[in-house]
């Protein structure tokens, strides 16, 4: 039928590319959290480009679906606003 194998498989690997990991904004607030994390599928950030030296991050403050994007540089009017899809704290061979 229309939502076989391959229809599912390619579902996943669509939000396996655009999800986002969804967790408080710092390690502290992890382990004292009794929320959940999860992941997070969000059009506006998918849609950013990428860099490994992001000037915006995107942050989860509450550790649920509410998102936003933090510039962690000075930025002026105008300037293309970019994130990191990876965690740059890796070293260059596990990040490609």
């Amino acid at each position: 039928g229309h939502f076989g194998f391959e229809w599912y498989k390619g579902v996943l690997a669509r939000l396996h590319v655009n999800a986002f990991k969804v967790q408080p904004p710092n390690l502290a607030d992890l382990l004292a959290s009794t929320k959940p994390s999860g992941s997070a599928v969000l059009p506006a950030a998918a849609m950013m480009q990428h860099s490994c030296a992001p000037n915006t991050m995107l942050m989860f403050p509450e550790a649920d679906a509410t998102f936003q994007f933090v510039a962690s540089t000075d930025l002026a009017a105008g300037d293309e606003l970019f994130i990191s899809y990876i965690d740059e704290t890796q070293g260059v061979a596990a990040r490609q």
